[in-house]
């Protein structure tokens, strides 16, 4: 904490002896970037400095590097959503990733890669620049800063080729951050990468793999302090709309009954109301399912399951 109060003191009287030192504010706007409670003024002061280096020193690549990030945690940290902030982060990271030498700063370019590849996974519609940017940053071949780095970036590559439909690479880069995120000890990750192996496995059609890791995640919901109880009707819904694939309908409605016992005490998560930005007759993919939706869906499966055992009085029922 000293020495950084130093080096602010040391830059301020740079650029106060010389405006013109983009050095100088390069410093302060990195700075301002460490605090261990970021808020938006700090933020704001980053900015300030940072773009006033890049105007000082059009052929660096780090004051648009670190202004990618700023625009970053304004959307992802501080939760400015819906103002363009993570769009402004990848045009300033791509400005930057055209300026940069990679012959003289092979890190920066790994790291660009690996900011653009989460940048556009966080921004949910750019899986294909996503799964580019990942397979670039993998070939580099580059240590990376560290193991939970080093985690999101295979949990990010993995998310990237199952919805690009290559379903093989997806459970290898996601069974690897599953072993990164054990060896953190990080629970709420290892959630995390089950419940999308789970969804890997469904996709790629092997169900009864799908169901092993939906059950994983449902015991670290059910027994973790850290969990997430809200989930917890979910995944049973979704093991049991698994199960009813493999025509298995008995099992099916006992998963389902266990989903309606854990909506009722636990719920569903809140889903933040979504506002359409397309054009009419095009919808938006809500990001999980409400109570009701919850509901629906549950019977959506329970008529399949009782078509499949014929039990024709019941389906009328819920006709």
């Amino acid at each position: 904490r000293g020495e950084g109060a130093a080096l602010r003191r040391e830059y301020s009287q740079r650029i106060k002896r010389d405006p013109g030192d983009a050095a100088g504010h390069y410093g302060l706007g990195y700075l301002s970037t460490l605090k261990q409670k970021l808020d938006s003024d700090d933020l704001d002061q980053a900015t300030r400095h940072l773009k006033r280096a890049a105007s000082l020193a059009p052929r660096s690549p780090f004051p648009h590097m670190t202004l990618g990030w700023v625009m970053e945690m304004r959307e992802r940290l501080l939760g400015q959503t819906r103002r363009g902030w993570l769009e402004e982060a990848i045009t300033h990271y791509e400005q930057a990733l055209g300026l940069n030498d990679r012959e003289l700063d092979i890190q920066a370019e790994a790291d660009l890669r690996l900011n653009l590849c989460g940048a556009y996974a966080y921004l949910g519609n750019g899986w294909k620049q996503a799964f580019q940017y990942c397979a670039e940053r993998a070939s580099l071949k580059v240590p990376f800063a560290s193991k939970a780095s080093q985690a999101m970036y295979h949990l990010t590559r993995g998310r990237a080729a199952t919805a690009m439909g290559h379903y093989e690479l997806a459970s290898r880069q996601l069974e690897r951050a599953l072993e990164l995120a054990s060896d953190l000890g990080n629970k709420g990750l290892e959630a995390e990468v089950v419940a999308r192996l789970a969804l890997t496995a469904h996709l790629r059609g092997d169900l009864q793999d799908s169901n092993r890791y939906f059950a994983l995640a449902l015991g670290y919901h059910r027994t973790s302090a850290e969990g997430h109880p809200e989930l917890i009707a979910g995944l049973h819904r979704t093991v049991a709309y698994n199960l009813a694939l493999e025509n298995k309908p008995k099992e099916a409605r006992a998963a389902l009954d266990r989903a309606a016992s854990a909506l009722a005490s636990t719920g569903a998560p809140t889903m933040e109301e979504m506002t359409r930005i397309g054009p009419a007759g095009r919808t938006t993919a809500p990001f999980g399912f409400n109570a009701p939706d919850e509901q629906y869906l549950a019977l959506a499966i329970r008529g399949l399951t009782l078509e499949q055992d014929q039990v024709w009085p019941e389906v009328v029922t819920l006709l």
